[in-house]
């Protein structure tokens, strides 16, 4: 169980845990033999259907998350029927074929939720393109913006694409007549980079760095701070992770600032406008804390921003979404209190299994909580060893909150795998998130990452993953490298050259960043059981399902009539490879530098 004293440890941004006070694990030392901590060694509860048919209607039909719905049948020829083996089991309630709207219930009342993707924003008019016109010459006398429509195109963009993944504006009422020139800039930055105008991104980006007043601490000023850095975090070179970092400072400072600026507001008594201003400062903090925890992920660099308890959690988002103060009053007026007042709250009852999982979470809630179980694991995780006192305790506990949040993620109505629900990504995005929250429980490729951030050439980051500490056999190893291989299957079934060249570009980098490690993860634990003789049921059934993988995928990657299972690491890295290689359509620079780095050690497992 995760209590509040296991939790506060967690926090700490260097966590030893032989130099920590471990008194709480001396006097509630557990017996592992008893089955209340024993892990599950089998793979039941994951998702491992006979075939990729599921995904021939993937657009039309998004399944729940894999990881509680389904097992595959994997039966070895001549085994015998008293031995365990890998068999199809129920599906859970949320194995149908679609997910309803999301509705909240009060007193008989449903209020459905409903998406702002179809409200248009407004155009960017000649008159407010030439007062922005005047506001850059102050800074840039020579240049000269795009025209009215091209910024209007990119704005558009931009709330089609980055602002699906991270929705901290409010959509419904934000206008570029009333936003300052630098978040307009910042906006359509990010806008021309998803429209593949490389160049002139890099132009209004640059501008728009400049603009920034250090000192204000506005929630646009914040807004746009969280765009800028993101535009250089994955930019893929290490003059772009400095900006980046530098930027990183300032939003620190400049969120601080704005919190502790804050008036204390009775919410159940404000207006719409007071709401809305309240519930930005919020969804800006979610924001810029997953933006800093994924830089913690790709570049082994620490987050500034821990979530406290006054930042709350996110609304639903039916209110959210709401474009008139009549409608947000009626929708607010027929829905729960919040239940659950802080993230912390959140993950204390996950870490208690005595108590029901928690609901009525949310989608954009759902994504804060396993950002903030991601952001623990990878503090604890870092400057630990297995032999550590205490690691294996802690570890479990982890484990089992990973799996109760999974069960808290398909009790919301629009849980889907699909990349194009009609809610929004944000439920999908967070499957990459789970995924390397499991992999970083049982391999740490932090010195790795950090290599990104000096490292001018791959060759450099590849033989600091040639030297990567060897994973260490067992059910987690082997529930780990399973959820590496179901994140291939998504793309293998879209067809590989079809996502990477269309789809792959406007998904979150979230999913980049999880692949090079499912990448990495899957290649050694395959290097790892390839010659082993005692195979477990599950470590075969893993086998099994990345053959099937690997053979759907129908690339180069793979030779079928191989029966050893020698080329498996090399071809698995290859096959991430090409997916991460999105050619023309790169959007952010950092994913064709892991693809090559993923060539560069698949060449040198290739078997002679």
């Amino acid at each position: 169980m995760l209590t509040p004293s296991h939790m506060d440890n967690f926090q700490q941004s260097e966590f030893d845990i032989q130099n920590t006070d471990m008194s709480w694990a001396k006097e509630k030392m557990v017996d592992f033999a008893s089955p209340e901590y024993l892990l599950n060694p089998s793979l039941q509860s994951c998702f491992l259907p006979d075939d990729l048919a599921w995904l021939d209607n993937f657009q039309l039909h998004p399944h729940p998350l894999d990881s509680l719905s389904w097992i595959a049948s994997t039966p070895e020829k001549g085994a015998s029927d008293s031995q365990p083996r890998l068999t199809q089991a129920p599906p859970s309630i949320l194995s149908r074929p679609s997910s309803p709207p999301a509705t909240h219930r009060e007193s008989g009342t449903f209020v459905t939720a409903t998406s702002s993707v179809k409200q248009q924003v407004n155009p960017i008019s000649k008159t407010r393109r030439d007062t922005m016109q005047v506001d850059v010459h102050s800074f840039y006398p020579e240049n000269v913006l795009p025209s009215a429509a091209t910024l209007s195109s990119f704005i558009r963009r931009y709330f089609k694409s980055f602002h699906q993944h991270q929705p901290f504006l409010h959509e419904p009422t934000w206008s570029p007549d009333k936003a300052p020139t630098p978040l307009i800039l910042a906006i359509c930055a990010n806008g021309a980079l998803y429209s593949l105008e490389r160049a002139v991104a890099v132009d209004l980006h640059r501008i728009a760095v400049t603009m920034i007043d250090k000192e204000d601490a506005d929630i646009w000023v914040l807004q746009s701070l969280m765009l800028l850095m993101a535009f250089s975090a994955w930019g893929g070179s290490p003059t772009d992770l400095r900006t980046a970092l530098h930027l990183h400072g300032r939003a620190t400072l400049a969120l601080r600032k704005s919190w502790s600026n804050k008036v204390k507001e009775d919410m159940s008594t404000t207006g719409w406008e007071i709401w809305r201003e309240e519930e930005s400062r919020k969804r800006i903090t979610y924001c810029l804390f997953t933006l800093m925890a994924l830089m913690h992920i790709a570049y082994d660099i620490p987050s500034t921003i821990v979530l406290e308890d006054q930042h709350g959690m996110p609304c639903y988002e039916s209110q959210w979404w709401a474009s008139t103060s009549e409608t947000w009053a009626e929708i607010s007026g027929n829905i729960p209190p919040r239940q659950w007042t802080s993230a912390e709250a959140v993950i204390q009852r996950l870490g208690d299994e005595t108590l029901p999982t928690p609901s009525n979470i949310g989608m954009f809630g759902c994504h804060v909580i396993i950002m903030t179980l991601l952001q623990k694991i990878v503090q604890f995780r870092r400057p630990c060893s297995s032999e550590d006192f205490g690691f294996s305790v802690v570890r479990q506990h982890f484990f089992q909150a990973l799996k109760r949040w999974q069960r808290m993620w398909e009790s919301e109505p629009e849980a889907s795998l699909s990349p194009d629900h009609p809610h929004g990504p944000i439920l999908f995005n967070c499957t990459a998130i789970l995924r390397v929250a499991y992999i970083r429980l049982v391999a740490d490729f932090s010195p790795i990452r950090a290599t990104f951030v000096f490292s001018s050439t791959t060759d450099q980051i590849e033989e600091k993953v040639v030297g990567l500490k060897s994973l260490i056999r067992g059910s987690q190893t082997t529930r780990a490298a399973l959820q590496a291989c179901l994140a291939l299957r998504i793309p293998v079934g879209l067809g590989f050259k079809v996502v990477a060249r269309t789809s792959f570009w406007v998904w979150s980098v979230q999913h980049a960043l999880c692949y090079f490690e499912c990448a990495l993860l899957l290649a050694n634990w395959l290097k790892l059981v390839q010659d082993q003789d005692d195979l477990s049921d599950d470590e075969k059934g893993v086998i099994n399902l990345v053959d099937e993988v690997l053979c759907a995928s129908q690339g180069e990657d793979y030779d079928s009539s191989d029966s050893t299972g020698k080329a498996f690491p090399a071809a698995v890295l290859r096959s991430w490879a090409r997916l991460l290689d999105t050619g023309d359509t790169t959007v952010w620079g950092i994913m064709p530098k892991m693809a090559e780095v993923l060539r560069l050690y698949a060449t040198r497992l290739q078997p002679s």
